[in-house]
């Protein structure tokens, strides 16, 4: 309800018609306020007479006499509206690859920038990478060439380009550390026309078409330092050529049980390296070798284990009681019926190795590679590794050399999280979705900041990225 308007009020009025200002006036007070219109006269046809018309609202008066205009807010054309939040992150991930990328892939490095970030962020397909890598900011000022048919291009000249994948690969084996995890997985693909494609089967043995994929992962990091594909079969030439080209001598290579073979064994023992590989449940070394009455704890289990020396090789015999009873239950559930379990090997691991040293040293390194277990999950699951449709090698090899890069980014993002404890509770995805918010908007008719939520920067000092500590927009 409007009350009248204060004496104050009024007064501040006629000083203003004094000082000459005319064409105002005010309104009844209203919400504990007095607004100053701008007032202008029409002619009342039905009074005939002249009526004032109140009009544009200028501001409010305050008690001490003080006028506080209107805020006038200002129309301002945006060209354009990017997020900033999230090439931001993948800048910083991708901090250790670029400048082995660059000098490596001189031509290629923005567009191998681009389809790796885009694959980590989004999808990374050939034919939405425009989209989305427009919907980022370019923090880098690549102006990569983003066309789907470029795109293209790139990758199987980048798939062909075998001698600079190589030279990338080994610049990443870090010289301090000699110890790496070395495993297959195969990757289904419908792709025709590919020699490294070959018939096979999945899991529910069905007929497939399908290639092998080799990591090697640097053990203690947990990060991959290279992959490549593979057709058939060729663990043993696939190792030795390894071996050879990525300059492995004197470093310790863990395997599992589908590498256990006394040719790779001899190869690698022939570079100068030191292996640790677990052997079949068929292998001999079962009944030479014996548990004792040792054991040690880990990850809150009790580990009983074995030692002994076959065939000029150090075996370690080591059973998870866990474990064991899980098999054993597994196995009684298949059968549905009384199961006798002879020989004892549920639950057992046997470990070949070069190395004479303490079992639970052993025991630690070889369950060490669970690391390559999540490089192949991340790969396959999260940035479709397995879901290409590339019609020849190169393309192919183009393929996973980006996913290899977008793994390497997306897994510094993980180990991130894991320094701060963080990644029980957060993924990378979830990381990614949290600097989403933040844009960068660039118009032609003003500077435009935008700020940046405290939220986000309690998140940013929390994780330990410091891109937003600064007031940098």
């Amino acid at each position: 309800m409007a009350l009248p308007i204060d004496i104050w009020a009024k007064k501040w009025l006629d000083d203003q018609r004094e000082a000459g200002v005319t064409g105002l006036t005010v309104e009844k007070k209203k919400d504990g306020h007095h607004y100053v219109v701008k007032a202008t006269s029409v002619w009342d046809k039905e009074n005939k007479k002249v009526a004032r018309a109140h009009g544009e609202y200028l501001g409010r008066l305050q008690p001490d006499g003080t006028f506080i205009k209107r805020a006038r807010r200002t129309k301002v054309k945006v060209r354009t509206v990017r997020c900033s939040g999230i090439p931001n992150v993948l800048y910083w991930a991708s901090s250790n690859l670029l400048p082995a990328l660059m000098e490596e892939f001189p031509h290629h490095y923005k567009e191998l920038i681009a389809l790796a970030w885009t694959r980590v962020a989004y999808t990374g397909t050939l034919k939405a990478v425009r989209e989305e890598w427009d919907m980022m900011d370019d923090v880098m000022n690549l102006r990569p060439s983003v066309g789907p048919d470029a795109l293209s291009d790139v990758l199987h000249e980048i798939g062909a380009d075998l001698a600079s994948q190589q030279r990338f690969f080994s610049r990443l084996a870090v010289p301090e550390s000699k110890d790496f995890a070395v495993d297959l997985s195969v990757c289904f693909s419908r792709a025709k026309g590919a020699t490294l494609i070959k018939r096979g089967f999945n899991r529910f043995r069905l007929s497939y078409t399908q290639f092998k994929l080799l990591l090697i992962c640097n053990r203690v990091t947990g990060m991959p330092i290279s992959m490549r594909p593979i057709p058939g079969n060729l663990r043993e030439m696939t190792l030795k050529y390894t071996l050879k080209e990525m300059g492995l001598e004197g470093c310790i290579l863990v395997l599992d049980r589908g590498f256990f073979s006394y040719e790779i064994m001899k190869e690698i023992k022939g570079k100068e390296a030191d292996f640790i590989i677990a052997a079949k449940r068929n292998s001999k070394a079962y009944n030479h070798i014996t548990l004792g009455n040792m054991s040690f704890f880990w990850n809150k289990r009790s580990i009983r284990y074995g030692f002994g020396e076959l065939d000029g090789l150090y075996w370690y015999r080591f059973e998870d009681i866990h474990m064991k009873g899980d098999e054993q239950s597994d196995a009684l559930t298949k059968a549905g019926t009384e199961l006798s379990f002879e020989g004892g090997k549920q639950g057992n691991i046997m470990i070949c190795s070069s190395l004479k040293i303490p079992p639970v040293e052993i025991y630690r390194m070889y369950k060490g590679r669970e690391s390559i277990e999540q490089c192949f999950d991340s790969g396959k699951n999260i940035l479709s590794m397995d879901r290409t449709c590339m019609r020849d090698d190169d393309g192919i090899r183009g393929h996973l050399f980006v996913t290899f890069l977008a793994m390497r980014i997306r897994l510094e993002i993980a180990r991130q999280l894991n320094e701060k404890k963080l990644l029980g509770k957060i993924t990378p995805e979830d990381v990614l979705r949290k600097y989403s918010t933040v844009y960068k908007i660039t118009s032609s008719d003003a500077d435009i900041e935008y700020d940046i939520g405290t939220d986000l920067k309690k998140f940013d000092l929390l994780l330990g990225l410091n891109i937003y500590q600064s007031n940098r927009s």
